[in-house]
């Protein structure tokens, strides 16, 4: 019987824990130092991009946009 109550609060507690988590609302422009890493960070993605299309078409068709 003691073993049973116990184990209530801490059920309690981790449901408390999942419902009531927090979260965070940035509202505004965010600091230049943010934007100039969201820049890098657009950047990186477009040449990614730009190199699994290439890729693609290498692994696909066997040639590049310059061997035509």
């Amino acid at each position: 019987m003691l073993s049973i109550r116990y184990h209530i609060p801490k059920a309690v507690y981790l449901l408390m824990l999942v419902v009531f988590s927090f979260s965070y609302v940035f509202d505004g422009q965010p600091p230049d130092l943010k934007k100039q890493e969201l820049a890098k960070r657009y950047s990186k993605r477009a040449d990614a991009t730009e190199d699994l299309q290439e890729a693609m078409l290498v692994f696909f068709f066997g040639q590049t946009w310059s061997d035509k």
